[in-house]
């Protein structure tokens, strides 16, 4: 009865897996970050954590732990690739799960007291680790294979971005002089600027205004960092999106001689940026678990057991 139910949450660690797998992918490629398709990760990604830190403390032995875990790597192979670096990383991670399972598992036959929480701190992180080398890898073979499709978006989102010209706009504003609002429209902006400048544009005819506003809306393009051609803006573009389509556009040539160097360096960061949301995650993550324990023992699915040991120890004669 015990081997089924760890087959069952063999079984379960598979199947969330594939979600999982599936829902990285579609982050990693389309670069969207903020959206419910990372909602949906993070889900999956609790489920497949969760069912192997409870199999990780009730499992008969390691190749009941093992098999489940070696299957649940498959799905990224599907997603991401075959590749010899996905390959060698795959391993790592299998390995690093089987070490997970002897930290816990010598904790476990080693202490009175069978403490949940503390026995999944002694496995969770060193799991949630080999998962982060995955997905870097993963997101290393796949920029890897589209070099001359790199841009800004790949190292900087358009959100993240957004984010840092809300930041920095009171600061250019200040200093120049001049009230710069990245949430402005292109048309809006003028209409502020020309009334900043004694102008009121509502005394004019439709016909002129419309006239004015394209001709400065031609002038803005232009020298906007020579980065617009005239008759480029329609005029309900918000600011930070054009501020953000002349950097990209700018970084292109900035980024060709160290083309070769960015999908390295992108898997890196974002190794280095998932390894630091672990830890509060892998606490999250373990007391999820223990407290799924005790409502298994709730619902009498494991059962306490008291056993009698015996210590040995040596003293002088």
């Amino acid at each position: 009865m015990a081997y089924t139910k760890s087959n069952i949450l063999g079984t379960l660690i598979v199947v969330c897996s594939l979600p999982f797998w599936f829902f990285c992918h579609d982050i990693l490629q389309k670069n969207a970050y903020d959206g419910i398709t990372v909602v949906y990760a993070a889900v999956f990604l609790t489920l497949y954590v969760c069912s192997m830190g409870i199999l990780m403390l009730f499992a008969e032995r390691a190749s009941v732990f093992f098999l489940p875990v070696a299957i649940s790597v498959l799905p990224f192979f599907y997603f991401f690739g075959v590749s010899i670096l996905g390959g060698v990383i795959g391993f790592v991670y299998v390995m690093c799960a089987l070490q997970a399972f002897s930290r816990v598992l010598w904790e476990r036959d080693n202490r009175l007291q069978f403490k949940p929480l503390f026995l999944l701190r002694q496995g969770v992180p060193l799991m949630l680790t080999g998962i982060i080398l995955m997905l870097a890898a993963g997101y290393y073979a796949q920029t890897n294979r589209s070099l001359e499709q790199i841009s800004i978006r790949d190292i900087m989102p358009p959100a993240f971005m957004t984010a840092i010209l809300n930041r920095v706009t009171p600061f250019i504003s200040e200093r120049l002089g001049i009230g710069l609002d990245t949430n402005l429209t292109v048309d809006e902006y003028i209409r502020v600027q020309l009334e900043a400048t004694g102008v009121d544009i509502a005394r004019f005819s439709e016909k002129d205004r419309d006239a004015i506003i394209s001709q400065m809306r031609n002038r803005l393009a232009e020298s906007l960092m020579g980065g617009l051609p005239s008759g480029s803006l329609a005029g309900n573009e918000r600011l930070g999106d054009i501020f953000y389509r002349i950097i990209e556009q700018k970084s292109e040539s900035l980024l060709l001689p160290y083309q070769k160097y960015i999908p390295l360096a992108l898997a890196i960061g974002l190794f280095l940026f998932l390894r630091t949301i672990a830890f509060p995650y892998g606490w999250f993550v373990a007391g999820v678990s223990a407290l799924l324990v005790l409502l298994l023992q709730r619902a009498r699915v494991i059962q306490r057991v008291e056993e009698q040991t015996v210590r040995e120890r040596f003293e002088w004669t």
